[in-house]
């Protein structure tokens, strides 16, 4: 038989355990009232695609406005192989001209998808000829390009590049200008030759 002293202490402990229980679940019952209703993604479909009709705001782009009176002419075969050879006369230049006495000719293997065979076994003979004793680092940035000769699956490109050179702890920059000469093969300019013009 159990005590009055326990009874009374198995009492008290049932009556705070109430209400603590009642306490709980009054502030669950309310934060579940005031909590905002959780957003679920937009579904996808089966292709991976969202549906977009599950969006609560449907966004229109900004209507295209195209100027009057101003005739967009397309490009002709022509303008668009001259577009090409500049752009491929560019990035060889950059790439060619740019270099590290640290890279291991680099700049070389770079470019070998760039170039003809019979130009590529030219640049291949370049590929360990010597490294400088001081450490020497050139960056080549293609500012413009001009088409001065065009034939018929030929064209000669001048490029005007920015180069920064560092020799040692000693670094300077120059304007010079390189003319490219390419091949176009199957719809692709190839590089066949490349000289920086004194």
């Amino acid at each position: 038989m159990t005590t009055l002293r326990s009874r009374l202490f198995i009492f008290i402990s049932l009556i705070v355990l109430i209400i603590l229980g009642i306490s709980v679940g009054i502030i669950v019952f309310v934060r579940q009232k005031a909590a905002p209703p959780v957003e679920q993604p937009p579904a996808e479909d089966q292709t991976g695609q969202i549906d977009s009709t599950n969006f609560p705001v449907q966004i229109t782009p900004p209507p295209v406005v195209v100027p009057t009176g101003i005739p967009v002419k397309p490009l002709t075969t022509e303008e668009a192989l001259k577009n090409g050879a500049k752009q491929m006369a560019k990035i060889f230049t950059e790439r060619y001209g740019t270099y590290s006495s640290d890279s291991d000719f680099a700049n070389i293997r770079e470019v070998e998808t760039l170039v003809t065979m019979s130009y590529w076994s030219e640049l291949e003979k370049k590929i360990g000829t010597g490294k400088p004793a001081v450490f020497l680092g050139v960056t080549t940035n293609a500012v413009a390009s001009d088409v001065v000769e065009y034939a018929s699956g030929k064209a000669m490109v001048e490029v005007s590049a920015q180069r920064i050179t560092t020799k040692g702890s000693s670094t300077t920059q120059t304007n010079e200008k390189a003319k490219v000469w390419l091949v176009e093969t199957k719809g692709i300019w190839l590089v066949d030759k490349f000289e920086w013009v004194k």
